[in-house]
């Protein structure tokens, strides 16, 4: 069966999907929640929300362009070229447009409201204007550096044209993310004025002369990238060019020499089998933590931008973080950022909650240290800093509104002590005492959890 049949087989499944989704019974008068639960709805038994007619309960799309398979092969000189989708950067699909990866939609039949595709709201706009920004970094920069324009970033970067491309999608993934997550939540934000600034460069060297030339610290080449709230900009550099990607490949190498000195065909393959478990695995770490840095930065662009954060004031060091870290995950056929739960931080929260290790959460609160340190140290002030904003933002959104305006209407540069921080805090959301702190370990605890393969 080739393409075209798999094409023409799911454009007919659609077809009949969405024809049952209209001819589907019930009646057309809209309910309210009360009426709902007297007079049970025949299309919904009162519950009401459908199964999303669109991906019919799965939550995603198979990508049109490769259909499914995650590569798509080319011919060139008559020669066979295989490469990774550009369309779902291998993904293989896309959460549904529909639901949102939500698999279910409100009931047309007796919700107020019909469902409708997950876009951005009318007061949304399409797109922001070049400004004084963009204007003040190309001439810093001058011809080194090419400029990409999205809907909402302008980019500066050196790097080749294939990697930009997939840059860019991944940039705009994400603003798409940390945008319904504010309206989700109803949070007071506003636009920006003009397209927000980032800078790419292809190596270290150029990550390095970019801090420079804007007067920033150094970077770490353990890290490929940072925003920075004062000059409101994002930084980053082709992870490729990291260092403990570089040894991997290089023993990756190491190995394939010895492979081509083997004895034996069978050492000989046994080796190469080796070498290319290595590179794979380099890389393939390598673009899921590229990945995780880049939504990872570009979120705390714009929830700055958007004032979520103030800038100027003092946000509390673990809200900060935990937020940003709630859109590190890539899209999956599970949804998309803050649709869906950042395994990794869940893994290594469960780990110290299991060994009953983890950090007294009122230290969390008040201490910005936790943030800071080692490579073990990160690891548990980022996996405790998740495990407090997933709590806050989907177990108490109506006080984390509050929580947020409370933060904001702070005075700009005014100094915060812990005492301040903590009375804020429960302030909104209740005493942290030790019902408190039970309710939100099984909240964690009962979280789903998918092991790392």
């Amino acid at each position: 069966m080739n393409r075209l049949h798999l094409r023409a087989i799911g454009s007919i499944a659609f077809l009949l999907v969405m024809l049952c989704a209209v001819a589907a019974p019930g009646d057309t008068t809209r309910m309210s929640p009360p009426e709902r639960a007297k007079n049970p709805c025949a299309a919904c038994a009162g519950n009401g929300s459908r199964i999303c007619p669109l991906c019919t309960g799965i939550g995603w799309i198979l990508c049109s362009k490769c259909q499914g398979v995650g590569t798509v092969t080319t011919y060139f000189l008559l020669s066979e070229v295989t490469k990774e989708c550009d369309g779902c950067e291998g993904e293989r699909r896309y959460p549904c447009v529909l639901c949102d990866g939500e698999r279910t939609v409100p009931c047309t039949a007796c919700s107020d409201q019909p469902p409708q595709p997950a876009t951005r709201p009318a007061t949304s706009p399409k797109s922001f204007p070049s400004g004084r920004a963009e204007t003040a970094l190309k001439a810093m920069f001058g011809d080194g550096y090419k400029i990409r324009r999205t809907d909402h970033f302008f980019v500066l970067y050196n790097t080749d044209e294939a990697v930009v491309k997939r840059f860019i999608h991944r940039v705009e993934a994400t603003y798409d993310a940390v945008h319904r997550f504010a309206v989700k939540l109803d949070v007071s934000f506003s636009y920006p004025d003009e397209k927000l600034a980032i800078i790419f460069g292809n190596t270290f060297e150029d990550f390095e002369f970019i801090h420079k030339r804007l007067n920033l610290r150094n970077p770490s080449r353990e890290y490929a990238g940072y925003y920075f709230s004062g000059p409101n900009v994002s930084i980053f550099y082709n992870g490729a060019d990291a260092d403990w990607i570089k040894a991997r490949l290089k023993k990756a190498d190491d190995i394939r020499q010895q492979a081509k000195n083997a004895g034996t065909p069978k050492e000989r393959r046994r080796l190469s089998l080796w070498a290319d478990r290595v590179e794979n695995y380099a890389r393939n770490s390598a673009k899921h933590r590229n990945r995780m840095i880049v939504q990872h930065e570009v979120a705390h662009q714009l929830l700055y931008n958007f004032q979520v954060h103030r800038r100027g004031v003092r946000h509390p060091k673990w809200l900060i973080e935990g937020l940003a870290t709630l859109f590190e995950p890539p899209p999956t056929s599970r949804g998309a950022g803050f649709n869906i739960i950042n395994q990794g931080r869940l893994e290594d929260m469960r780990g110290f909650l299991e060994k009953n290790n983890a950090t007294d959460f009122k230290t969390m609160l008040t201490e910005p240290g936790q943030l800071y340190g080692n490579d073990d140290q990160l690891t548990r002030g980022y996996a405790h800093a998740w495990a407090m904003a997933q709590f806050v933002t989907r177990q108490r959104p109506e006080q984390f509104k509050k929580y947020v305006d409370l933060l904001n209407a702070r005075q700009p540069g005014a100094a915060v002590d812990a005492e301040q921080e903590l009375s804020d805090f429960e302030s909104i959301f209740g005493k942290v005492d030790a019902p408190f702190i039970k309710r939100w370990k099984q909240y964690i605890m009962n979280l789903p959890y998918r092991p790392r393969q």
